[in-house]
């Protein structure tokens, strides 16, 4: 029982520190706007799916390890809106991730944290694997971008 405690504050820990908060005064991520179409944003994607068959080979290995952290940044929709946001894969098949959403969306309506996602490989914009204790960090190739772009 003292495990499962463990694990379920670890997750809760998890969750609100790789999501967004649109408060002005805790701000983790701000909402940066760009170009429809910005080509740096679209060749940091290039590179991001470049080396995701990496990212696909560690989550099939280390998924199940406590130490190992998995994130995938896709683009949703809704109308004529739309956001870059991560969700956390549980499994990939057959091109498929299916993933919790771990964002806190700043303009779209329909999608909250917790929500299960399905996700095409091919929409992968970036992702991140984390392990720790030692924090390293594999991917993540669209952040220095976007902090500029912050700014």
């Amino acid at each position: 029982m003292r495990k499962l405690i463990f694990l379920f504050v670890l997750l809760v820990c998890f969750f609100n520190g790789f999501s967004q908060n649109n408060s002005n005064k805790t701000q983790n991520y701000g909402y940066v706007g760009l170009q429809k179409n910005d080509p740096k944003f679209l060749a940091l994607m290039d590179t991001a799916q470049k080396y995701l068959p990496r990212f696909i080979d560690s989550l099939s290995k280390y998924k199940a390890r406590p130490t190992y952290y998995f994130l995938i940044k896709s683009n949703f929709n809704e109308k004529d809106k739309n956001e870059h946001m991560w969700s956390k894969p549980l499994n990939y098949e057959k091109g498929i991730f299916t993933s919790v959403f771990i964002d806190s969306a700043f303009i779209l309506k329909n999608i909250k944290t917790g929500d299960i996602v399905k996700i095409d490989s091919k929409k992968v914009e970036d992702w991140i694997i984390e392990k720790y204790p030692n924090k390293i960090i594999l991917g993540n190739f669209s952040e220095p971008y976007l902090k500029e772009k912050e700014k």
